[in-house]
């Protein structure tokens, strides 16, 4: 297990050597004068509570013959002393009595700045065993039962602390602390280990959690944790996320009221952020995929801003740290181990553009899901997969379409939103930074909370109404607008339960507005079939030397080195592109199109294929070789008259090396595709 080791430096004596010289001999002065059967009582100040009430419990016990209980035994029998020690109930649950902690070695003991072994028989300090150490803490995980320790000790003046585990409780494994000064050898490992064995019985225990959100315990209720959980057990987060609260909540809501509301974008932005409380508490039960808001344009338009407003209701939102705003410069493994055990707490991803991931299409899938690829360990048994319930904003100069393939799978989950304006100026940016680096942590916990005091069903019930509405509002002859009207709901349903439990006046009617008109404008964009014929036209274009014109195969001055096909120009005015069938499939799969089949029976469907029947190829000629290739039509005035008379101006091949015509050639796409 790795270990952290924190230096901190610790004002000493310029004499220090000197001074724990004279201190030791005067330990064992002390011990000489002390008096017959009292259990090496000594006056050092950091001698612990515990050992003085133990070494008076032992002169009782010699004095009367039995033992006096004390206030903390006052449970136990006197006629059975060894009765199991019980437990007593408290509002927090149960609470177990203490009783007094006994060293298990009681010959090796912590004396002032030393490690001391002494003779029990003769009252006799033997030896000095180590410069001072003791355990200062114990933190037992709630949620894996790992156990791990805070080692204190004393190097060169210096007050250093490091993490252990049990592990180390070995004279194998207790020898690896000397890389860190602690004053452990071959001939002291033994009487270490012994200490340390006696500072884990005395030491203080805190309890710790590594998974964060909406958790339920056994009896179905539910707690945020967040920071801090409180619930039958009081933990403390230990994980890699900066969740710590800083600064106050009343600045952080004088922020929000000045800098963000009146601004739809931002407010959206809000209700984003509260969602992934809202994912972890209701995915059980309503069979969502995690969603995955994706924020994309050019550097100058305040999206980073908006990340890190996003993750300041949870959590640090400084990129430096590491914690909630991390980036996508990652493996898909670090991406994982960021997610894993995450149930509500906002996941932000910045700057896309930097990935090394090429194609984002299995990881928009894994992010969606929710959880890892099944996998064997060396035993070849099924490990734990990682799982995470949470909402991902991420952002980038490019969208994640463009680096994924073009399925609808990957398009229904995710929203894009592209080139926004999400703050007013350079100026509105900076102060919501500034603002949001020293003030957060707080919001996000509180609407948790309102969540859970809302009770599920109730939750539940205003998620399946804004279904319906965003549903309404979008387009019914779009398929996947049912898919669609999910994540936006799950935006609405935070934004108005931000709105009354938070008293955050987020502007319901401006945020749908906004989402709505967002989403239909990428509607056309979701259409696979149009996108993927506006791909293939572009591909004509830019590789339109390899097509000949119809008659010029048998002129060598116009033939090609490579031939894809031809274009065809009828007599009845249409025009088509005649492909071979490998190029096609090739092509279009470099194009992240991979659902060939279904493209080419939209294309069919619509008109758009010459072919045979319940076939989507025709036989055609191309350089005296007749053989099945795709016929495709192109949409009617798609090339201008002007493109035209360019294309005739050049000599070779005579192709028409256009550009996309911007005008009403896409009313004319988009009234056929949305047939």
């Amino acid at each position: 297990m790795p270990i952290r080791k924190k230096l901190k430096p610790k004002i000493t004596d310029k004499n220090n050597n000197h001074n724990k010289s004279k201190e030791f001999k005067g330990l064992i002065a002390g011990v000489k004068k002390s008096k017959a059967g009292n259990y090496l009582k000594s006056t050092e100040a950091n001698e612990t509570v515990d050992q003085r009430e133990e070494s008076k419990e032992k002169v009782q016990i010699k004095e009367t013959g039995k033992k006096t209980l004390s206030e903390g035994d006052s449970s136990q029998s006197e006629n059975n002393p060894r009765k199991k020690e019980k437990t007593k109930n408290t509002k927090r649950g149960k609470k177990r009595i203490k009783r007094p902690k006994k060293p298990r070695f009681p010959q090796i003991q912590l004396r002032g700045n030393y490690v001391v072994e002494i003779d029990l028989d003769k009252n006799k300090i033997e030896r000095k065993v180590s410069t001072r150490m003791q355990i200062s803490e114990i933190q037992m995980n709630i949620d894996t039962q790992e156990i791990k320790m805070i080692l204190d000790y004393d190097y060169r003046g210096q007050n250093c602390h490091i993490e252990i585990d049990r592990s180390y409780f070995t004279k194998r494994k207790i020898l690896e602390l000397q890389r860190y000064g602690v004053d452990v050898y071959e001939f002291n490992a033994d009487n270490v280990i012994k200490h340390l064995v006696n500072q884990e019985i005395i030491a203080d225990q805190i309890y710790t959690h590594s998974q964060v959100g909406m958790f339920k315990d056994e009896e179905g209720n539910y707690t945020f944790r967040h920071y801090k959980a409180k619930g039958e057990i009081t933990s403390s987060y230990a994980g890699q996320l900066k969740l710590k609260p800083k600064g106050t909540k009343e600045e952080k809501l004088r922020m929000i009221k000045e800098n963000v509301l009146g601004r739809p974008p931002l407010e959206l932005i809000m209700a984003v952020a509260f969602s992934s409380a809202l994912v972890g508490f209701i995915s059980e039960d309503t069979e969502i995929d995690n969603p995955i808001i994706h924020l994309s344009g050019d550097s100058t338009t305040g999206k980073s801003t908006a990340l890190m407003l996003a993750a300041s209701l949870y959590g640090s939102p400084n990129p430096r740290e590491k914690g909630i705003f991390s980036t996508w410069n990652s493996t898909k493994n670090a991406l994982i181990a960021k997610l894993r055990d995450n149930r509500g707490i906002l996941a932000v991803f910045d700057e896309a553009s930097m990935s090394k991931i090429k194609d984002f299409t299995d990881v928009i899938y894994m992010l969606a899901a929710g959880s890892d690829k099944e996998r064997l360990n060396k035993n070849a048994e099924m490990k734990d997969k990682k799982e995470w319930s949470t909402t991902i904003l991420s952002n980038g100069e490019h969208s994640l379409t463009s680096k994924s393939n073009q399925n609808t799978g990957t398009r229904m989950r995710k929203l894009e939103f592209s080139n926004i304006e999400w703050t007013e100026s350079a100026e509105h940016s900076d102060t919501i930074k500034q603002k949001v680096l020293k003030n957060y942590g707080y919001l996000g916990v509180e609407f948790g909370n309102a969540l859970i005091s809302m009770g599920k069903d109730q939750v539940v019930t205003l998620f399946r109404k804004w279904i319906d509405a965003c549903h309404d509002k979008l387009d019914k002859d779009d398929i996947f607008s049912k898919r669609l009207s999910k994540p936006m709901a799950l935006i609405m349903t935070s934004a108005e339960i931000a709105r009354d439990k938070l008293n955050i006046m987020l502007n319901i009617e401006n945020i749908l507005e906004f989402l709505i008109n967002t989403q239909n404008n990428n509607r056309t964009s979701n259409n696979i079939d149009m996108r993927a014929y506006e791909y293939f036209l572009d591909i004509y274009t830019r590789y339109s030397e390899k097509f000949v014109k119809e008659g010029r195969l048998n002129n060598d001055e116009y033939m090609p080195k490579e031939i894809w096909g031809k274009y065809v120009s009828k007599t009845n005015g249409t025009e088509q592109i005649v492909i071979s069938i490998d190029v096609f499939k090739d092509t279009m799969s470099e194009g992240g199109f991979e659902d060939i089949d279904v493209i080419l029976s939209k294309w069919r469907d619509k008109g758009l294929l010459d072919c045979d029947k319940n076939r989507y190829t025709r036989k055609r000629s191309v350089g005296g070789i007749k053989k099945r290739m795709y016929v495709v039509k192109v949409v009617d005035d798609f090339f201008t008259e002007e493109e035209n008379k360019e294309a005739n101006k050049v000599k070779k091949h005579k192709i028409k090396n256009r550009t996309r015509k911007k005008t009403n050639t896409q009313s004319k796409m988009n009234k056929l595709f949305s047939k």
